[in-house]
């Protein structure tokens, strides 16, 4: 049984999907989208996820015994990541500290 989602999805006209009420348009929608998940995909990425987490790490030490703000150094990772494997542009902010 597939089951429509719930209150808090949008009526934006594009569900997306993980909130996709159609069971044929769902299978579409991840058929397509399968390859960005596959495992030859991760591996070409793996390079740019190891250079930003030692980034991270490095930064880390540096700041070791010191008070430091983790959700804002784990959102500036996250973001850093984000942008470099989704648009192939590094914003700097793990590495610029802002």
């Amino acid at each position: 049984m597939f089951v429509q989602v719930g209150y808090d999805a949008l009526d934006t006209g594009d569900n997306g999907i993980s909130g996709e009420p159609n069971p044929a348009r769902h299978r579409e929608v991840a058929k397509r989208l399968a390859p960005a998940f596959s495992n030859k995909n991760l591996m070409a990425k793996e390079i740019t996820i190891l250079r930003q987490m030692n980034q991270f790490i490095e930064k880390m030490e540096h700041l070791q015994g010191k008070d430091i703000g983790l959700r804002q150094w784990s959102d500036w990772l996250a973001l850093d990541l984000s942008a470099e494997m989704t648009y192939g542009q590094d914003w700097g902010q793990v590495r610029n500290s802002k």
